[in-house]
């Protein structure tokens, strides 16, 4: 290969190097049975055999190493925790809970109730609305009876 780069180079000003019958060989891998077509791992693409194109949560020249945050604030990845009442995962740096019961919830979840069932915003506005009502009422008194 050496020698085609040298010969080409001194090639003889007057002829067309690219009519040469001399010519430099494909470097690159022609022979499908040696591309290497599962060169990368999580899902990576192949290219030419040897490079990868990887997932965005994946880097790493076969893809091998994960893009995520060692933890959720001290929980390793991948890891379950209790918090309260919900039982809590660690996922790629964000933790996912789901509503689990437990024996000590009890007085967690009666807590929940009282206030789902407290006022909420549509009391609020029951209340206002009935503010509203009263001062029209009054209003009107007024000016009907001269109070």
């Amino acid at each position: 290969m050496a020698q085609n780069l040298h010969d080409a180079a001194n090639a003889s000003p007057g002829k067309n190097p690219h009519k040469s019958a001399k010519s430099l060989p494909f470097l690159g891998i022609t022979d499908s049975r040696k591309l290497n077509k599962k060169c990368c791992q999580n899902g990576g693409t192949c290219f030419l055999g040897t490079f990868c194109i990887c997932p965005k949560q994946f880097t790493g020249r076969h893809c091998e190493r994960e893009r995520r945050p060692p933890s959720c604030a001290g929980v390793p990845h991948g890891d379950w925790i209790q918090k309260d009442c919900l039982l809590c995962r660690c996922i790629s740096g964000v933790l996912h809970c789901f509503k689990s019961e437990f024996e000590d919830c009890g007085h967690v979840q009666e807590e929940d109730d009282l206030r789902s069932k407290g006022f909420g915003m549509q009391n609020i506005f029951t209340i206002y609305r009935l503010f509203i009502i009263y001062i029209i009422c009054t209003i009107f008194r007024k000016l009907s009876f001269g109070f």
